[in-house]
């Protein structure tokens, strides 16, 4: 699933109260005092005001429920994505309301209209808390990934929970920066009361929309961030999918899956399940010889090296990254002018029987493959490196999780081991 902060436009007003309010009943009904009364219901969670335009006591609730559900639901949405438990969705809705009550707004006279009322507003949007919030919130997510590492790269730790810890690194940053708080300049936001009879307020979504500068909050990835600092990017992908396939090793790449189910299963022998069995059907070896070669190949892969670079963005949700592959060397080496002999001897002590059919090319075929892993087990502890070549991996980022080129990956695997010592062998 795909997290990202929305790109919020504002703060969310209520626009309809009227079915609980005293439709127009008021003798002297004073437009610009109703719009604050609203106002500050919807802005800072102030009944107060409100209260004389209400029927009773009931419609009082009946008001501040609507404002109240159009206010969590707007708080919600800022989150896409996120499994935030209750907790963590009272927190920030807490925090915002926080913020809001430092809101400034001036209602202005009402000028009325043929059916109902204008009033002006000027907005003071609060500045100064939604900004320069990358480098702090980078630094707390780093934070929260060395105290809760383990349990992040084995894939122990529910995805819900680093949610809930990723976007506290969120509510703590935007509430330290609470104390930076500061006005821009007023901005005239016209609503209007559109008929006496109703009481709606039209316009109300523009005036959320300044109530805070959220300018420099478009653009904040947080869970870019995070995954930044966890070394979850698209670099630390093509090292996880490196380590998994050659080593076994899997904590980094469970961090990748998306469910704890998938967490458990075995990738690394999935994947050499499907190399295997493509050599098995493409090469034709006997069970046995496959058996053999299956453990041979984990440990030659176990040998490699390779150094995973940095990402570099090139476009809309795609990477490049460059992995240094050293070769591993030695494997092979001295291996034609033993098998020349070994040939020769195979051919001599089974002379009869390829003459009679009865030792097939198969056979023959087999037996060379042995001859080969022969070469292979007795040089694997004694294999050097060679200079270190590169290959550039492409990666595109799709719905909060990444893609490989299959055809850029075979060229790193295609790097990994020194195969000149079977040329001529065959």
């Amino acid at each position: 699933m795909e997290r990202r902060m929305k790109k919020v436009a504002g703060i969310g007003l209520s626009c309809v109260l009227a079915l609980a309010l005293l439709a127009g009943c008021q003798k002297a009904f004073d437009a610009s005092d109703y719009v604050k009364a609203v106002l500050d219901l919807d802005v800072k969670g102030d009944a107060e005001p409100i209260k004389k335009y209400v029927q009773d006591q009931e419609g009082l609730e009946e008001v501040k429920a609507v404002s109240a559900k159009e206010w969590e639901e707007m708080a919600e949405s800022w989150f896409d994505g996120f499994d935030l438990s209750e907790e963590s969705q009272q927190e920030w809705q807490g925090l915002l309301s926080d913020i809001l009550k430092n809101a400034k707004y001036t209602v202005g006279e009402a000028e009325e209209t043929e059916k109902g009322y204008r009033v002006k507003v000027d907005v003071e949007p609060i500045s100064g808390i939604f900004e320069d919030l990358e480098t702090p919130v980078k630094e707390g997510c780093v934070s929260y990934y060395n105290a809760h590492k383990d349990g992040v790269m084995n894939g122990t730790t529910p995805e819900g929970e680093i949610d809930d810890g990723v976007c506290k690194v969120f509510f703590d940053v935007v509430r330290d920066k609470m104390e930076e708080l500061t006005y821009a300049d007023a901005q005239t936001v016209t609503v209007e009361i559109e008929d006496k009879e109703d009481m709606s307020v039209s316009g109300l979504e523009e005036v959320g929309a300044h109530l805070i500068d959220l300018t420099k909050l478009d653009g904040l990835d947080l869970w870019g961030i995070w995954r930044e600092a966890a070394g979850l990017d698209a670099a630390g992908f093509v090292k996880a999918t490196l380590d998994m396939s050659t080593k076994g090793d899997m904590d980094a790449i469970k961090a990748y899956l998306e469910d704890s189910d998938e967490a458990t299963q075995d990738y690394y022998q999935q994947y050499l399940d499907g190399i295997f069995s493509e050599i098995h059907d493409e090469a034709g070896f006997s069970d046995e010889v496959m058996s053999r070669f299956q453990e041979i190949y984990k440990e030659m892969l176990g040998k490699t090296r390779y150094t995973v670079g940095e990402a570099v963005e090139t476009g809309k949700d795609s990477y490049t990254v460059d992995v240094a592959v050293e070769p591993v060397a030695g494997l092979f080496d001295g291996l034609w002018e033993t098998m020349q002999g070994e040939v020769t001897a195979y051919a001599q002590a089974n002379a009869e029987g390829i003459a009679n059919g009865t030792v097939t090319d198969m056979d023959i075929y087999n037996a060379s493959i042995e001859m080969l892993l022969d070469s292979a087990e007795k040089n694997i502890d004694n294999v050097y490196y060679k200079e270190a070549q590169t290959a550039t991996v492409g990666v595109e980022e799709k719905d909060g999780s990444y893609e490989l080129s299959e055809e850029d990956m075979e060229k790193v695997y295609g790097l990994m081991l020194d195969t000149s010592g079977l040329d001529g062998a065959f």
